[in-house]
């Protein structure tokens, strides 16, 4: 489909049916054979406001690195109301590391899996749509905006929010795989 019809198509619909986003050829699922990298899990340059998230160092313990949580999933959202205060939401990340392995069917193996607990305290501001039975994200993205952090959990299936608040935190981190025996709390 042209760009231009693509415009045409798109002013037809109301803006609130949706939020449109162009395909990312890395968002394909990546193949024994592809050239591509296998870890498109860490966030090339450490930002700011991932120095600024309390108990980060758990998730860096266990990874090595701050991942960008691709194609990790959202299990569990809670949101808690805090009078007189502003409220906090807490997401659980199923999360693990792509490996170079690949195994008998042609899939690339996960290590280090984990449920990572994160929770956002003091929210400002969140847009939280499209909570279904499976929510993958394509990746997290943590940035600052004015003295808050700000979440954008951009999708691939299922979950796609936006939250802005005043810090976050790692409340947990439990590894999920046997070879993995040890739990991390904060």
């Amino acid at each position: 489909m042209g760009q231009a019809a693509e415009k045409q198509l798109l002013g037809k619909i109301p803006t609130s049916c949706f939020i449109w986003r162009p395909l990312v050829e890395a968002s394909l699922p990546l193949r024994k054979n592809s050239s591509q990298l296998v870890s498109n899990n860490v966030a090339e340059v450490e930002n700011h406001a991932i120095s600024r998230i309390l108990n980060g160092e758990i998730v860096r313990q266990h990874f090595g690195y701050w991942p960008k949580f691709h194609d990790a999933e959202i299990t569990k959202v809670t949101f808690e109301a805090n009078p007189g205060f502003w409220p906090s939401v807490t997401f659980v990340l199923t999360a693990s590391e792509m490996t170079k392995e690949v195994d008998e069917r042609g899939y690339y193996k996960q290590a280090k899996q984990c449920d990572v607990e994160l929770q956002f305290t003091g929210v400002k501001e969140i847009d939280f749509d499209g909570f279904g039975h499976q929510n993958v994200i394509f990746e997290l993205v943590l940035e600052e905006e004015g003295i808050n952090i700000k979440g954008s959990f951009n999708p691939s299936v299922g979950l796609d929010a936006i939250i802005v608040a005043e810090k976050v935190s790692v409340l947990s981190l439990t590894p999920t795989n046997s070879r993995d025996a040890s739990t991390s709390t904060a």
